[in-house]
C-alpha cells in the first residue's frame, strides 16, 4: 500500500505492476487456455476441447465465469503474494527480487530448480537461468517472450 506521506510506492506494489505489464490486461469473462501446436505455433484450443480456463494471471477458472475488476485485482494479489516468501533474503536487491519473483510467476513449472538458486543467494546462477530462456525463446524466434526476458534480465543487473 502506498504512503501518502511519503510519496513511496511499497515493494508489493512495484512488483505487481512489474508483472502486470507483461501479462493480459484485465477482461472480465473467463478463456480457454489450453493450446496445441501446429507448424510451430500455439493455438488456443476451440471452446469444446479445452482442457483448461483462466481469468487472468494464471488464475484457474471455468467456462463461463466472470469477475469484477476488484476481483480480478485481489486474485492476482493472493496468486503474486504467495511467490513472496520464496525470495524473502536479505541477498538480493528489491530490483533482484522483482525480476526473479516474475519469472517464478511466469515459469511456474521451473520454480523449483530457481528456489534452489534463491535459497543459497547464488546470482551468478540465477542469471544464467534467466539467460538460458531468453537464449531459447530468441532460437524459436519468439520475441514477445524474448522481450520479456530480456527485460528481466536489464532489471535484475541494475
Amino acid at each position: 500500500m502506498e504512503d501518502i506521506t511519503q510519496g513511496e510506492v511499497s515493494f508489493n506494489d512495484k512488483l505487481y505492476d512489474y508483472i502486470s505489464q507483461w501479462e493480459w490486461k484485465f477482461q472480465y469473462k473467463s478463456f480457454c487456455d489450453s493450446y496445441y501446436k501446429t507448424n510451430n505455433k500455439l493455438i488456443r484450443h476451440s471452446p469444446e476441447n479445452c482442457t483448461r480456463w483462466s481469468i487472468w494471471y494464471w488464475t484457474i477458472s471455468h467456462q463461463w465465469e466472470i469477475i469484477t475488476y476488484g476481483e480480478w485485482i485481489d486474485r492476482r494479489n493472493r496468486y503474486i503474494d504467495n511467490i513472496i516468501p520464496y525470495v524473502d533474503q536479505n541477498c538480493f536487491t528489491d530490483n533482484e527480487k522483482i525480476a526473479i519473483l516474475d519469472f517464478m510467476y511466469q515459469m511456474w513449472s521451473n520454480r523449483s530448480n530457481i528456489k534452489y538458486y534463491v535459497s543459497m543467494c547464488d546470482k551468478e546462477q540465477i542469471k544464467w537461468i534467466m539467460i538460458n530462456f531468453r537464449d531459447i525463446a530468441r532460437s524459436k524466434n519468439q520475441s514477445w517472450l524474448e522481450k520479456r526476458y530480456q527485460a528481466r534480465i536489464n532489471l535484475f543487473l541494475l
